[in-house]
């Protein structure tokens, strides 16, 4: 999966989880997803702490990682 989708699906599912369903106006949803960013740029930081720096290039290293934080604070 690409960088940009997964930073893309990371946030819809926090949203989903910080999203009550009930009817807000613009300005509560703009705060939930505000959150939701928070909450994901929070998630993807602690998983490129959890990579180790020995171990060899792999895919979804901690490049494609940081790719994800990027394309997060983009959204």
């Amino acid at each position: 999966m690409k960088a940009k989708e997964k930073a893309k699906e990371i946030l819809e599912t926090f949203f989903k989880l910080t999203h009550d369903g009930s009817d807000c106006n613009s300005q509560n949803i703009k705060i939930q997803k505000e959150n939701a960013k928070q909450a994901s740029l929070y998630l993807v930081s602690e998983v490129i702490k959890s990579l180790r720096k020995d171990l060899p290039a792999i895919p979804f290293g901690k490049g494609y990682w940081y790719s994800v934080r990027k394309e997060l604070e983009n959204l």
